[in-house]
């Protein structure tokens, strides 16, 4: 039966040629989730320049429209500075925690894909050439 052992060798063959492109695009996704867990991918916390002082907050509210008119006095003002800025805080953690349970959920998956597709590789490359063996 050497038609029957050409299929099955083209078959694993094949096997191992998915196995290693599935290989080349987890590499680089899980390059990809190792920069984004760092930080040094994606990074969208720049700060709204009014909350970057209390000044530029101030100057913010002076240009900006107020209900009444007039400004409010600096004791509430700062109370609201101080609200913004941890609601600011607040919004940003949230973001970085959510970017990094993307990032690692992403580098789990790049290290199943990188197990299974080596797997995959080891025990077809390993039967195609016994099969080639058989054959000669």
């Amino acid at each position: 039966m050497p038609g029957a052992n050409r299929i099955a060798q083209v078959y694993g063959y094949a096997v191992c040629l998915v196995a290693v492109i599935t290989f080349l695009i987890a590499a680089t996704g899980l390059v990809e989730a190792m920069f984004r867990m760092s930080g040094g991918a994606g990074r969208s916390d720049v700060p709204d320049a009014s909350l970057a002082s209390f000044e530029a907050y101030k100057a913010s509210k002076l240009l900006g429209p107020s209900p009444s008119g007039s400004l409010p006095e600096d004791q509430l003002l700062r109370a609201l500075y101080e609200g913004d800025r941890a609601r600011a805080a607040a919004q940003r953690a949230e973001s970085q925690a959510s970017r990094r349970r993307g990032a690692t959920e992403r580098l789990v998956k790049s290290l199943l894909l990188i197990a299974l597709s080596v797997g995959l590789f080891a025990a077809h490359w390993k039967w195609t050439v016994k099969l080639r063996t058989a054959d000669a």
